[in-house]
């Protein structure tokens, strides 16, 4: 219950306590510790530029990506110096990346070094993931929040300027403050990212943890996926989806294209196979990006999904699963560093 309070003002305290006092069954009385974090989050919420993600992701839901599982797992439930709150920063070169350019006032200059002035002084740690759109960077993110049964607050700069620069230096300064009380000093930064070379250096080397990259999932990792989304689509139409027809050709695909397939199937009331066919995998429309991407990441972070570092060979031959007939393989297939 303290836990949940942390980071709110002591007049907030006494009110948020007061509304969440119920009577048990038993005629004592008890505190709803769902009440309180319901109503924590609404004023976390106030603070300009963060969000608390409401969902239940979990890392059962994602296919693969077991090296990053396995290493927030060991973080997260070790016991030492445990995580109170998870501020989650999407796509992060959009926010401090070279390619913003800053601007005139010096507003985005100076959140950028907030930031990087928190990090340092509180000793926040943090970890990148970079790959593909699809891949399962964001989904990894939200989910350590219930491994670590811990908020994710999400973190937008943008949220955070205001008509007249000092107002935006506040909300700057506010926001990491409320992030600060919420963690009790006890925080750690997840951040996603599809262009890391327009990180400044200074960035990068606060995400003390490391940078891990996510590749396109590998045959396997595909039918983990697969499995998922069927079960999760069964439950929504009441039957199972693989009874309408077999699997598509998948390879190059996403989870989130896998997802969108069997979205299309349960919408459309048609079969996979069929829906397949209007699915444009990123692996052929951005198929230059995803291949330089790899080039560029290849033996220098970590690999998401294998143990050590991530290593792209754009000749390895992908071997077909063991219950589904060969196939033709594309030039893009990467089965020794997939991820999802």
């Amino acid at each position: 219950m303290v836990d949940t309070l942390l980071g709110m003002s002591a007049f907030a305290i006494e009110q948020v306590l007061a509304m969440s006092i119920e009577q048990g069954e038993d005629g004592t009385v008890v505190l709803n510790r769902d009440e309180l974090w319901d109503r924590k989050r609404k004023m976390v919420e106030q603070t300009p530029g963060l969000s608390v993600f409401r969902g239940d992701d979990s890392f059962s839901d994602v296919g693969g990506l077991e090296n990053i599982k396995f290493f927030l797992n060991r973080i997260l439930n070790s016991g030492n110096n445990p995580v109170r709150c998870i501020g989650f920063i999407d796509e992060i070169e959009k926010m401090f990346g070279a390619n913003t350019g800053g601007d005139l006032s010096g507003v985005s200059q100076d959140q950028l070094k907030v930031f990087l002035t928190e990090m340092q002084d509180s000793n926040i740690p943090g970890l990148i993931l970079i790959g593909p759109p699809g891949t399962g960077k964001s989904i990894i993110a939200k989910g350590a929040g219930a491994v670590a049964d811990a908020e994710v607050l999400t973190i937008d700069t943008g949220a955070m300027t205001g008509s007249l620069v000092g107002q935006s230096q506040g909300m700057i300064r506010h926001a990491m403050a409320t992030f600060k009380a919420v963690s009790q000093g006890k925080g750690l930064f997840i951040a996603t990212c599809n262009q890391i070379s327009a990180l400044p250096p200074e960035l990068r080397r606060r995400f003390t943890l490391g940078t891990f990259f996510v590749d396109l999932p590998s045959a396997v990792e595909r039918k983990a996926i697969w499995a998922l989304k069927l079960k999760e689509y069964a439950a929504k139409s009441g039957s199972s989806l693989t009874l309408k027809s077999e699997l598509p050709s998948d390879e190059g695909w996403t989870g989130a294209e896998i997802r969108a397939c069997c979205d299309v199937a349960y919408r459309s009331n048609i079969g996979l196979k069929e829906a397949a066919e209007f699915i444009v995998p990123v692996s052929i429309a951005a198929a230059a990006q995803i291949d330089a991407l790899r080039k560029m990441a290849s033996d220098k972070f970590i690999s998401a999904n294998t143990k050590g570092i991530y290593h792209y060979d754009p000749t390895a031959v992908p071997a077909p699963l063991p219950d589904t007939p060969s196939r033709p393989t594309r030039r893009f297939s990467n089965e020794k560093g997939g991820a999802n």
